[in-house]
């Protein structure tokens, strides 16, 4: 009985579209199975398929069907919020991971906002900032590091690939500005005009830069020259945070690589004087 109602579908669907189709789908259509009943007790609505020419229906009724789905929202959203709470206890360590790969010295990973004195902390009201102290030694490099573990702190948390992470994007870069030079150089040695555009490239589009010592190193003119083109571009998108540290003054690292540099690192920051070791409270001055 089976393989001739099969065969008998098999024939109407080649009249479906034809004016016989009606007669063939009412045909089938008066073909009522019998009623089928949920685990609950209550009938499962039929319904009947033109294409399939036969009666479908759910396992379960439609108060069923809401409930499963209930339960499955519910066990997913414990799933999701499991993996937040999992994240939220190692994002510390996933941000000092994140500070490693970005260049930052492993003894100084551990730099945080906490730790800066309030009187400090008054004074980080900017974007960008030139730390320049008489001696080294007073927490301009760790509160360099201490603001960019803030910014990671603060980038948005999306859940990619199963798993919760920061949103970084274009990485921050930690980097002495001795080193940056010698990359500079490298890239002139080589003669790539590529390699010298993606070194600049680089250092312009990090959302947040620091560069670290300056004022140590002997440069060329055309290494002082990228070095201007990088501070420049910078400068002109007040978007990126850049801070800079140094133990000169901004006229002294005007007079030891030129006036151009001085100027720009003068108008995108806020100079903070960090005075004896144990970061106390600078003098500011906003420019």
């Amino acid at each position: 009985m089976t393989n001739q109602i099969d065969k008998a579908k098999k024939e109407a669907y080649k009249y479906l579209r034809t004016p016989l189709g009606k007669e063939m789908v009412e045909l089938f259509k008066n073909k009522i199975p019998d009623p089928v009943v949920c685990k609950c007790g209550k009938k499962v609505e039929q319904r009947f398929s033109k294409f399939l020419l036969k009666y479908i229906w759910n396992a379960e009724c439609l108060g069923c069907a809401e409930k499963a789905i209930e339960v499955q929202r519910q066990k997913h959203e414990k799933m999701i919020n499991d993996k937040l709470f999992a994240f939220t206890e190692k994002k510390e360590e996933i941000i000092l991971n994140i500070l490693l790969r970005c260049g930052v010295p492993p003894n100084m990973v551990i730099a945080t906002i906490s730790n800066l004195p309030k009187p400090l902390l008054k004074e980080l009201d900017s974007n960008s900032y030139f730390f320049t102290s008489l001696e080294p030694g007073p927490g301009k490099t760790y509160t360099s590091i201490a603001l960019m573990a803030k910014y990671l702190d603060e980038l948005e948390v999306i859940y990619n690939q199963d798993r919760y992470t920061i949103d970084i994007g274009v990485p921050p870069i930690f980097i002495t500005v001795s080193e940056l030079l010698l990359d500079i150089r490298s890239a002139f040695n080589e003669s790539s005009a590529d390699q010298e555009r993606d070194l600049i490239y680089k250092y312009t589009e990090t959302p947040f830069l620091i560069l670290d010592d300056m004022g140590v190193e002997k440069a060329t003119e055309w290494a002082l020259q990228t070095l201007y083109i990088i501070i420049n571009r910078r400068h002109d998108d007040s978007s990126k945070t850049t801070v800079i540290t140094s133990n000169l003054t901004l006229d002294e690292i005007s007079s030891k690589f030129n006036g151009r540099i001085g100027s720009r690192i003068n108008g995108m920051c806020k100079t903070l004087t960090f005075k004896g070791k144990d970061r106390r409270q600078p003098t500011s001055k906003t420019t």
